[in-house]
């Protein structure tokens, strides 16, 4: 799997810090076959990635995990109009939305409310009904705890929204 995956950020920031930009998500749903949407900030996006592991449990509570050298064959794309927020990975049954944060708790409940306006939007449901289907449907991850921002993930299985209805609800407006 990617440890460092991402774009140019919009200020200067270390690659081994996460945010919006990608950086150092230590998710090891991204590895093959996975796709990662960004937002993207400067011309170009400046696609970088590295810090492959052979292996990492979730959370990674150290300071490193089986770090490998290795070879990433890369496809860039860019989808018009449909930056998320916060990065996206897909894979073959579901999506995941990765939110970094200083506070943990702060992560999971930014997470967790991005969820149920995906599954609002992409099911046509009150927002009441779509935090009830969040309970039954959508499953709350530790990507990585060692680094000082925190970085958690919601998984929504593809059965309930496709990627250009949940680009559509968490649409990035920049300010």
């Amino acid at each position: 799997m990617i440890g460092v995956i991402g774009v140019a950020s919009d200020e200067e920031v270390p690659c081994g810090t996460p945010g919006r930009h990608g950086g150092n998500l230590d998710t090891k749903v991204i590895g093959r076959g996975a796709a990662v949407y960004f937002p993207v900030f400067r011309d170009g996006a400046l696609f970088g990635l590295g810090d492959l592991h052979a292996v990492m449990g979730d959370g990674e509570v150290c300071v490193a995990s089986c770090e490998v050298s290795g070879e990433v064959t890369v496809k860039l794309n860019v989808v018009e109009g449909k930056a998320p927020q916060w990065p996206v990975v897909e894979t073959d049954d579901a999506f995941y939305i990765l939110v970094s944060d200083e506070d943990v708790s702060r992560a999971f409940r930014e997470a967790t409310e991005i969820a149920v306006k995906v599954l609002q939007h992409s099911n046509s449901l009150s927002w009441e009904d779509a935090y009830m289907l969040a309970s039954m449907v959508v499953d709350v991850e530790v990507s990585q705890l060692v680094n000082p921002m925190k970085t958690v993930r919601v998984r929504i299985p593809k059965e309930h929204t496709s990627i250009l209805k949940l680009l559509e609800a968490i649409k990035w407006e920049r300010r």
